[in-house]
């Protein structure tokens, strides 16, 4: 059972168009969340950076002040890079 005919590697009803367009959506909900991740947490991070931090510093800050990831991991200094790479980008 399962939506899988004996000896098929792919659930049936999945045509290759239909999984590209879940792929696309599913990346677009991804970048969308990731972006709305970004706008909420650039001020305090730009507001770090111009304080002098170093973007190690600004992850060690935001770990020890309890402000999580956008999926939970550690931070680092290439999380709080996006973050600042993110905020220079004009609006899509």
């Amino acid at each position: 059972m399962g939506g899988r005919a004996e000896g098929e590697d792919r659930p049936r009803g999945f045509t290759a168009e239909s999984r590209t367009k879940g792929c696309i959506a599913a990346a677009s909900a991804t970048r969308a969340a990731a972006e709305e991740f970004y706008a909420e947490m650039a001020p305090l991070v730009q507001r770090l950076r111009s304080s002098g931090l170093s973007v190690e510093q600004i992850a060690d800050y935001l770990a020890e002040n309890g402000h999580a990831t956008r999926r939970g991991a550690e931070w680092s200094g290439k999380a709080v890079r996006r973050i600042l790479g993110a905020s220079k980008k004009p609006a899509s």
